[in-house]
């Protein structure tokens, strides 16, 4: 059988023969410790035998309070993180906000301008908030911004290896709880060619069966990390990646992906998502088609397990990825008829993850994404 293999270099210079803009990757700063040889590959091969999958879940204690906005001191583990301690939004069961009064007070805040004083006053990040491991030497390479860096204590962890001392990876953990639910995502910036192992590495140790991409296929945004084509296969020094199958709609991508660690038999499914309809503002372009993207990944969350992490990453991590975060966190407080405000909701995400929701027109967009979704609510 005949293969056509297509080599994917992890160089600092090319990925897939595409060049790096010096503003992604400060090569001066790369220890020499650092291995920069070719350690992803795809190649379109036939398909063997069918593996089984295995789905896993992470377990979490269930989570009690009486306040509407506390901050609970929560501990994470998974087989890639050492524990750490994460926030989490909790919403008083006694703060019930009916759809029409939401709606009145959303559509009053974008007539009266009132969003932009308040996306105004939100602080950009947390006080005090230590990010003094994502500006290591030995790390510093692995940010695509250097104004863009998890704080410490909620960044995601890896196993320590020869070419990560650290463990490092530009990606935090957010952890929110609506009613029962906790929903639990990372946020992420787009791979480059030298943490593609890495970002795979994330989504094998947090046990990730959803990823959320929130940006075209351009290599100088994102380096390619899975698989285009139906049987072709990835493969980095310790996963192969499979695509399955694919739907694609108007505005987004639906992929089955199968990863599979190389030394075992271990195989999981993944499903990828895939946003594609941006304006020149770098925003969706309708609101309904972007809650309808929404809708599908908290079905595929539920689906395989509301307490695994929901892998969400756009360039830098922090714009669009924000406002997924915080419209799909806000659509389940209007589910549940919840009252907590939007400001409050951004306040604590940024606690997590530094500038979520990075401009204020996509502040308003989330507005006006909620005052899309109530009313067509009211039309079922």
């Amino acid at each position: 059988m005949s293969t056509a293999r297509i080599g994917l270099s992890c160089s600092l210079a090319t990925f897939d023969k595409i060049s790096v803009s010096p503003s992604m990757v400060n090569a001066s700063k790369i220890p020499s410790s650092i291995n920069l040889s070719p350690c992803f590959s795809c190649e379109c091969l036939d398909r063997g035998d069918k593996d089984s999958i295995l789905q896993s879940s992470s377990n979490l204690s269930t989570l009690t309070t009486n306040n509407r906005l506390l901050l609970n001191s929560r501990t994470y583990l998974s087989s890639t993180s050492v524990p750490l301690e994460i926030d989490t939004i909790s919403v008083d069961d006694d703060d019930d906000a009916p759809t029409d009064i939401w709606l009145a007070d959303f559509e009053s805040k974008l007539s009266n301008n009132i969003v932009y004083d308040e996306f105004d006053s939100i602080p950009v990040s947390r006080i005090n908030g230590s990010i003094q491991d994502g500006r290591l030497s030995d790390n510093t390479h692995r940010n695509r911004y250097a104004d863009v860096i998890p704080y410490d204590d909620t960044r995601v962890r890896l196993i320590p290896t020869k070419d990560n001392l650290h463990g490092y990876i530009n990606a935090s953990h957010v952890k929110i709880r609506v009613e029962n639910t906790i929903y639990s995502y990372i946020a992420a910036e787009s791979p480059l060619p030298l943490t593609v192992h890495d970002f795979w590495r994330m989504i094998s140790g947090s046990n990730i069966h959803v990823i959320v991409m929130l940006i075209g296929n351009d290599p100088q945004l994102c380096a390619n990390y899975f698989p285009k084509h139906k049987n072709e296969k990835c493969r980095t020094d310790e996963f192969e990646i499979e695509l399955i199958s694919e739907q694609n709609r108007q505005d987004f991508h639906i992929r089955y992906l199968r990863m599979k660690v190389l030394n075992g038999q271990r195989t999981r499914t993944i499903v990828h998502l895939q946003y594609v309809a941006w304006d020149e503002a770098q925003l969706p372009l309708d609101a309904t088609s972007f809650i309808d993207f929404i809708n599908v990944a908290n079905s595929f969350r539920r689906h395989y397990g509301e307490t695994n992490p929901c892998l969400v990453h756009c360039t830098a991590g922090i714009g669009r990825t924000g406002i997924f975060i915080l419209t799909h966190v806000m659509i389940q407080c209007i589910t549940f008829n919840k009252k907590v405000s939007v400001a409050s909701v951004l306040k604590v995400m940024r606690e997590h993850r530094m500038s979520l929701v990075d401009r204020t027109y996509s502040y308003v967009f989330v507005y006006r994404c909620l005052i899309d979704y109530l009313k067509s609510s009211r039309l079922i």
